[in-house]
């Protein structure tokens, strides 16, 4: 049989990733043999008559497994032999021991015994029992290698003790011809098991050192032997559990394999665990016999159709293409756009793609490699294709290229020497000036000069003195300087020399940077259109300044301006920067006209511009004047993506005009004048009124983390009612203003908010609120968009460590994380009031000032000492009323005390000592290896009574470890402990005991670890937590955990630390990770959420050991840690640490990188040995037993169970079984039986008894076979019962599809499996009227939906209508396929044309389990709604989708809903309507919702989840509950996202309480109001709601209005008692109590208990009732 691999799965990279690149090359080639596998199957037997007289394996097989008749005979003269003749030709006999031919002297026993209780049966006496996870007691099926049947026992071993036996038990080859033996499967008995895990009287248990070994010895034809080994143990944590491939081809070809165990147990007399092993599946190799033909491959698997010959041909190197060594700077990325994008690896019959190549590294010159690993796509597109390096050091990285059937046998080589200060040949393009076309195509010149600093305002500077005034002096632009450069620079200026400082002018040089070489291309010569300049620079920050040609002065004296960066550059994904720097000129400029009606000049306005990624601003160039407008040059780097930049216009006279910016604009390279037109506005006047005792400021943000304050328009005015007003021009039409209201007598909590984007002279009045209490961590009063996600997190950004020796002055930058910010895409940020403590130092070394909307969050440290310094910030409270960004208000919680900041500062020389603190995970990704204290946090339980924090500690010489802890209290007060002196234990690990932390009544805070050798004295800082960790049962909820359950941890403590800062980071992908039997497991959480919000799911191994004569073992998830991936800057860990004041741009150039974070706690559970059960079915009627019924069971992995003879399941364990049962005459009954502990006490004589109760069926019900025609009447047919029903169905799915019905009685479908009227090739185009009847119990169960089916009563309609009818049953669908658009609804599933619905309700409880696709447009009535009018209808059953999911309807495109209600509770991912769940552009007129509305992801709505641009919505209201997990504001009462600008909104609202704000996101001016429930329920209300209806479509209810048509005459609901409009647990105890105690009900009650009709109500009644309760 021919094999194809057909895609390389990451599982086989995990594997592969252990071998050399080589290695992969000798899986694919060409083999000349086929495999003839031995088996030890009966099936596969082909030997004559054998030692035990039989003429198949099982012959062989003893009994007693211990002195058997054929192990042990009385006559041991003749050997236990067997021979595998005409298949592999393997031969084995019993070799003459101690003198006869028995077991005890070793040999190789047929078996088929297996069990996973290796306690019970796990003696010698059990010694030919294979140990199975799976088995149940002792087995004799399904113990071999893939479940086969039979194996062989291996016994036996040599050592030189003395005590051993001599010989060594052996394959041979009975034909005796030398053949290769590819390998076997090997696995270990219980009896060895045993010993290992519990040891006995000869043995002790395996030890953390102890091992146990197999060795193969192979002897080939010429005398010479080869070996093979695999080791069965090797310490307790790696013990062969399972059958494992074996090796053996290496041997080659053998004559004789002898076989040996061996280990480090000696017991004095040799070896003494059990010399035993099973083994299966032996495969040898036989020389294919193939005959001459030409290869060929029909069909496609690269494999010869005749001979099997690998045709596929590997990648292969692109000839020429050699190795790469480079230099590059520490923390840069490497990209290898060359290597994906083919330009290393070719492949003649396959496509190469990014996919298709991996890599594995060496930090150690080769010793040794990492995983194999490839190229990851990011969730949000791309994929990663760099490498970066975060420590100095030597990186090789080795890259095959996989072609989906083999690896290439060439490899490619890149290393990466990675340095802090690098050298770099920087070429330099220098394009065209703005006087190019009249100067005579003279290209501009270029100055390079290192960058002596950058000013206040952000703009470098290239050297400074001292002026005459004794102040100083920057140098911009020099060539507004004479400057004498020597050994001394100077500056002359009117004859007098002043010093200049910092001032360094590169050299450039040529093409070969060197200057010996006079063929290469001198600097300043034109080359492509551009002028170029070279130079040979270090690692630093240089300063570019460029001059254009100046034909009047025959000079280079026209300033073009210039900018500072760091060089080399990193190259970007999109091939930018690195040593190729391309310099275009920006030219500024406006249009507009100032009032005058003149154009705006060089006198007028000035223009900016910041490149935030380069860390200063752009200098602007001598202005010019070109037609009517005057233009400003900035000779800028140019790099698309990577050199994002922003720019402005000031107008001089700020009375009448206002600034004007644009943001993120980009500039390619290129050789031509790049112009940039801003307008400049007439200034729009903003009025603050604010409190007279306030502290008011307007700000605006320039870019990430760069915010300015505003200045106002004169005076404040003191207003007599104790306010004050003040007076702000501001820019039309701009987002980016925030605000800020302190209050200086410190009552108040300071209150913020954003400005929203204003058109017209405006005015403001704002106050404080309530609140004072500054240490608030209360999320209540949070806006609830931002309640799911905020985390109260702080960092504050010096080092790594915490800990940083320097001279001068050092600007520490603290932010609140997240960041409050208007938008994901805005990032516009207010921050809260920090506050600083001085826990040791000096408090005056401390200078705090303000950077952007935020209060003391820059801290400029001038160290004269050691300080150590904790940071924290007050609750701040954002604007929360009508406004642009009121969903983001409330009240914002101070710093939880667990995570107030500390950083330590010295003016000390630091020591080389350092603390290595271990966060999880791999040390390969893009962050480094050392803790961070910013964005790793040590996790300890709440549980653990010791928790400790370990560590190890590196240095020169002696060094001397201490710790201390800084505890803060919930006031915000932090406190230094005094230092502890540590000792590393035995392991060479310092451990810290965090209860310190906890007897404080925190949970955590930080620990300082202080570490001094001979070079001075370090610190590090660690971050602790404590979490709590949820553990439940999530196979069997309440009960206790077995081997094989399902563990389900949700979390309370933790922190997320890596959060979306645009420019920095965007985390795609953030898991929660922990393991299990050696395997990672990803826990779930959403993008943008919280780290409380995670859950991860563990399987508890079925493999565990438990000690002997337990029933409990303790066991843990361990190494848990967070992975993600994102959108970063290369070294997006570092970036925080070196931000300027200049903050940072957007980052569209981002590259992909991974992280790892944080030491999470070890989880421990209890497990439990399995409990099973022995059931047996006791099916009734209530009073009878029943029999010739139907009935199956399946496991709860959807397995189907087979009683034995006396109808008994076996062996079944705690969980929900699926099970169906049909009787003729009965309804059918689709169920589960739970089996849990609390079934122990119905055990008779070891059998479990399980009663079902079967209900009789209603006259005329269906029995899920039978159709009948019915009559018809003037060609309508007539329905009575549900056989009929089937039978239209069926001529309908036929093809005749315009034919109509109407109901002549109630139909009772019995809950057999419904097939829907009409499909998507023959949809119903007739009409359907119930008059007044119902269709109940329709069960419609589908696990294998695929993508264009409809589900419901009618699956698919096209035009035609249905009326006056009730359905009432259940619908539970899976998807095995990817289902798009699975149109599901209780009445109809899919609708097409023009349908119509009236009057018409459904009580039908739809379950969408989705396992992929997107399974869409789920509704209570109908699906998928397209041009349907639904009129008077309802819907009360519970419907749970997927997506477009609502109460009456699904997707609603173009029609329309009228006096509708829904009362059932309604649930999806997204797009969720309590009524339609989109509205395109569909009319929802007065219409209500009574049931909950949930959406676990956007788009909720209590009415509409989405409407769109047309819709119209009027008359409606909603009282359910909207819960919603969600990342953006699209949830609301009434409508969760409105886009009807142009559509009719009128006439909404909403009970209080239900969600915090009618409408999410409104682009229509009508919102929808909230009322109370007293105003709900209040005659008023009714006319309010009736409000412009040409006729009242509402009438007073009890809690509510309720729709006219509720208020006719109806019949009881069966099973709905209270008559509220449900059938629940209250109905059922109503029952209950007739029936027990004949409690008084009403006519009404009593009619809506029988449930079957009968005219009887009785425990039938109330057992009809509790099914119904229960199914629900």
């Amino acid at each position: 049989m021919k094999k194809r691999v057909l895609s390389l799965l990451l599982v086989f990279v995990m594997v592969l990733g252990m071998l050399p690149a080589s290695a992969f090359a000798a899986e694919t080639e060409s083999q000349n043999y086929e495999l003839k596998v031995l088996t030890f199957e009966d099936a596969d037997y082909k030997g004559g008559t054998n030692y035990a007289n039989g003429t198949n394996w099982s012959s062989l097989i003893d009994s007693a497994q211990y002195s058997g008749s054929l192990l042990y005979p009385t006559d041991a003269t003749t050997a236990y032999n067997w021979y595998d003749e005409g298949n592999t030709y393997l031969k084995h006999a019993f070799a003459d021991e101690w003198g006869d031919h028995q077991y005890w002297g070793g040999g190789h026993a047929i078996s088929n015994y297996n069990s996973a209780d290796f306690t019970t049966y796990g003696t010698y006496e059990h010694q030919l029992t294979v140990y199975n996870a799976a088995a149940s007691g002792l087995a004799t099926t399904g113990g071999g290698h893939n479940g086969s049947n039979n194996f062989a026992i291996h016994f036996g071993y040599v050592d030189d003790s003395g005590y051993s036996g001599t010989i060594q038990q052996s394959l041979t080859f009975g034909d005796g011809v030398a053949r290769v033996i590819d390998h076997m499967y090997v696995n270990n008995t219980t009896y060895a098991m045993n010993c290992f895990a519990n040891g006995n009287e000869l043995t002790e248990n395996i030890r953390e050192t102890d091992w146990v070994k197999l060795i193969a010895t192979g002897h080939h034809a010429d005398g010479t032997t080869a070996t093979a080994e695999l080791y069965l143990v090797n310490g307790p944590s790696n013990i062969v559990k399972d059958w494992t491939k074996w090796d053996l081809s290496g041997l080659g070809a053998v004559t004789k394999v002898e076989f040996n165990v061996t280990g480090t147990n000696d017991n004095g007399y040799g070896f003494s665990q059990p010399g035993y092993f099973a083994y299966d599946d032996v495969a040898v190799r036989f020389e294919k016999e193939v005959t001459e033909h030409t290869c060929a491959d029909s069909d496609g698997d690269k494999k010869c159709d005749t001979c099997d010959a690998n045709l596929n041909k590997l990648p292969t190197l692109i000839e020429g293409v050699e190795d790469v060594t480079q230099v590059i700077q520490t923390g840069l990325s490497y990209q290898l756009t060359d290597l994906t994008d083919g330009k290393i690896f070719t492949d003649e019959d396959d496509t190469l793609t990014y996919e298709s190549y991996f890599y594995r590294k060496s930090s150690d010159g080769g010793e040794t490699w990492g995983e194999l690993t490839g190229f990851s796509e990011m969730e949000h597109g791309g994929f990663n294709n760099s490498v970066a390096n975060s420590e100095e050091g030597t990186y090789i990285y080795e890259f095959v290229a996989y072609d989906g059937y083999g690896y290439s046998e060439d490899t490619w080589t890149l290393t990466l020497i990675t340095m802090d200060v690098i050298p770099a040949n920087i070429s330099f393009y220098v394009g065209q000036d703005q006087n190019y076309k009249t100067n005579g195509s003279i290209l501009p010149v270029l100055e390079l000069y290192r960058t002596a600093g950058i000013d206040e305002d952000f703009y470098d500077y290239v050297g400074w003195f001292t002026n005459a005034e004794g102040t100083i002096e920057y140098v911009y632009n020099p060539a507004d300087y004479e400057i004498v450069d020597g050994e001394t620079d100077y500056v002359v200026i009117e004859g007098k020399q002043y010093e200049l400082h910092d001032y360094e002018k590169i050299t450039f040089t040529n093409s070969a940077f060197d200057d010996t070489d006079t063929t290469a291309t001198a600097s300043g010569t034109e080359v492509n259109g551009y002028k170029m300049f070279y130079a040979t620079v270090t690692t630093g920050r240089y300063s570019t300044r460029a001059y254009g040609y100046n034909t009047e002065t025959s000079a280079y004296d026209i300033y073009l301006g210039g900018q500072s960066m760091e060089l080399p550059r990193e190259v970007d994904i999109y091939g930018n920067g690195g040593d190729n720097i391309y310099l275009r000129v920006v030219s500024v400029y406006t249009t507009a006209k100032k009032i005058d009606g003149t154009y705006f000049t060089a006198d007028d306005y000035y223009a900016e511009m910041i490149m935030p990624v380069t860390g200063s601003m752009i200098h602007s160039g001598d202005p010019y004047v070109s037609g009517n407008y005057t233009y400003f040059p900035f000779m800028s780097w140019a790099a698309g993506n990577g050199s994002l930049y922003n720019y402005y216009v000031y107008p001089y006279d700020t009375d009448n005009y206002i600034f004007s910016q644009t943001i993120n604009a980009t500039t390619s390279a290129g050789t031509t004048v790049v112009n940039k037109s801003l307008s400049i506005s007439a200034a729009m006047e903003l009025k603050v009124t604010v409190p007279a005792n306030g502290d008011f400021d307007l700000y605006f943000q320039y870019n990430n983390f760069n915010t300015k304050v505003m200045e106002p328009v004169g005076e404040a005015v003191v207003n007599e009612d104790g306010t004050k007003t003040i007076t702000y021009k501001v820019s039309k039409s701009n987002q980016n203003y925030t605000w800020r209201l302190t209050d200086p007598s410190g009552t108040y909590v300071t209150k913020a908010g954003w400005l929203a984007s204003l058109t017209a002279a405006t005015e403001k009045t704002i106050t404080f609120s309530e609140y004072t209490n500054k240490e608030s961590h209360d999320f209540s009063n949070l806006g609830t968009a931002v309640m799911n996600r905020d985390e109260a997190d702080l960092q504050v950004f010096l080092s790594d460590s915490g800990f940083k020796s320097v001279t001068g002055t050092t600007r520490v930058r603290a932010y609140r994380m997240w960041e409050i910010i208007n938008s994901d895409p805005g990032n516009i940020m207010v921050e809260p009031d920090f506050n600083i403590q001085v826990l040791q130092g000096n408090a005056s070394d401390i200078t705090l000032s303000s950077g952007g909307n935020a209060l003391n969050n820059w801290i400029d440290v001038t160290p004269t000492t050691t300080d150590i310094v904790a940071v924290n910030y007050n609750a701040l409270d954002v604007w929360n009323t009508s406004d642009a960004y009121g969903s983001h208000g409330g009240l914002f919680p101070a710093t939880n005390p667990e995570r107030t900041n500390v950083f330590i500062i010295t003016n000390q020389t630091a020591g080389t000592a350092d603390a290595h603190v271990s966060f999880n995970g791999s040390k390969e990704t893009d962050r480094g290896t050392e803790w961070d204290y910013n964005y790793d946090t040590w996790f300890y339980l709440n549980s653990d009574e010791n928790p400790v924090l370990d560590f190890t500690v590196t240095g020169t010489g002696t060094v001397d470890v201490s710790y201390a802890t800084v505890i803060t209290n919930a006031s915000g007060k932090s406190t230094l402990s005094g230092w502890t002196t540590l000792t590393a234990g035995e392991d060479g690990c310092y451990d810290v005991s965090l209860l310190p932390f906890r007897n404080a009544g925190t949970k955590g805070g930080t620990v300082i670890i202080r570490m001094t050798d001979s070079t001075g004295t370090s610190y590090r800082l660690v971050r602790v937590a404590e979490m709590t960790a949820n553990v439940t049962n999530a196979s069997n909820p309440g009960e206790p955990f077995m081997p094989g359950d399902d563990a389900t941890i949700t979390f309370d403590g933790l922190y997320r630390s890596i959060n979306k800062i645009s420019g920095i980071f965007n985390p795609t992908t953030y898991y929660l990770r922990y393991t299990v039997n050696g395997t990672e497991v990803n826990g779930s959480l959403g993008q943008y959420l919280q780290m409380d919000k995670t859950s991860i799911t563990l399987t508890i191994p079925e493999d565990i050991t438990f000690p002997e004569g337990e029933t409990t073992v303790d066991y843990s998830f361990t190494n848990g840690y967070v992975f993600g991936s994102m959108y970063a800057a290369s070294s997006p860990f570092q970036s925080m640490y070196y931000i300027t004041d200049t903050g940072v741009g957007t980052n569209f150039s981002a590259v992909g990188v991974s992280f790892v974070l944080s030491h999470m706690a070890d989880i421990p559970i209890t497990v439990q040995q399995k409990v099973s059960y022995d059931m047996k079915l006791n099916v009734t009627d209530g009073e009878t037993a029943l029999a010739d019924y139907t009935f199956t069971l399946s496991d709860p992995d959807g397995n189907a169970l087979t009683p034995d003879e006396n109808g008994i399941y076996q062996d079944l364990g705690y969980g929900e079984y699926t099970y169906t049962l049909s009787k003729r005459g009965y309804v059918g009954q689709n169920g589960t039986l739970k089996l849990g502990s609390t079934d122990a006490e119905n055990v008779i004589d070891g059998i479990l008894i399980k009663t079902i109760v079967a209900v009789k069926a209603a006259e005329g019900a269906w029995d899920g076979v039978t159709v009948t025609e019915p009559a018809a009447v003037d060609g309508v047919y007539q329905i009575g019962t549900g056989a009929e029903l089937a039978w239209f169905a069926q001529t309908v799915n036929a093809g005749t599809t315009g034919i109509s019905a109407v109901l002549t009685a109630d139909i009772d479908l019995a809950c057999y499996n419904w097939t829907p009227i009409g499909n998507s090739t023959n949809k119903l185009a007739g009409s359907i009227d119930g008059q007044g009847h119902k269709v109940c119990n329709m069960t419609i169960i589908n696990t294998a939906a695929t993508t264009g089916t409809g589900y419901g009563l009618i699956g698919y309609m096209n035009g035609g209508s249905v009326q006056n009818l009730t359905v009432e049953g259940t619908i539970d669908l899976t998807n095995s396929a990817s289902v798009s658009n699975g149109y599901t609804g209780g009445v109809i599933g899919a609708c097409s044309g023009s349908v119509t619905l009236n009057n018409v309700h459904a009580n039908v409880d739809i379950t969408i389990t989705r396992v992929k696709g997107n399974w869409a447009r789920v509704g209570g009535l109908v699906g998928n709604g397209g041009s349907i009018t639904i009129t008077n209808c309802s819907n009360s059953g519970d419907i749970s989708g997927y997506q477009y999911v609502g109460g009456i309807v699904g997707y609603l495109a173009s029609g329309t809903v009228t006096g509708c209600y829904n009362a059932g509770e309604i649930s999806g991912y997204q797009y969720v309507g309590g009524i339609a769940a989109s509205g395109a552009p569909g009319t929802v007129t007065s219409c209500y919702n009574v049931g909950g509305v949930k959406a676990t992801s956007n788009y909720v709505g209590g009415i509409i989840a989405s409407a769109s641009s047309t819709s119209a919505l009027s008359n409606c209201f909603n009282a359910g509950t909207i819960t919603f997990g969600g990342t953006s504001a699209y949830a609301g009462a009434v409508v969760g996202y409105s886009n009807n600008a142009k559509g009719t909104n009128s006439n909404l609202y909403y009970l209080e309480g239900t969600y915090s704000t009618g409408i999410g996101t409104n682009k229509n001016t009508v919102d929808a109001a909230a009322v109370s429930a007293e105003t709900l329920a209040s005659a008023d209300f009714v006319t309010t709601i009736n409000t412009g209806l040409e006729t009242a479509a509402f009438v007073a209810g009890t809690d509510h209005p309720i729709l006219v048509w509720q208020v006719s005459s109806e019949e009881p609901v069966k099973g709905d008692i209270d008559g509220d409009g449900k059938i629940n647990a209250m109905d059922a105890a109503m029952i209950y109590k007739f029936v027990k105690n004949n409690t008084e009900l009403t006519e009404e009650q009593l009619s809506a208990c029988d449930m079957n009709g009968d005219g009887k109500i009785n425990a039938l009644d109330a057992a009809l009732i509790y099914k119904l309760v229960a199914t629900k």
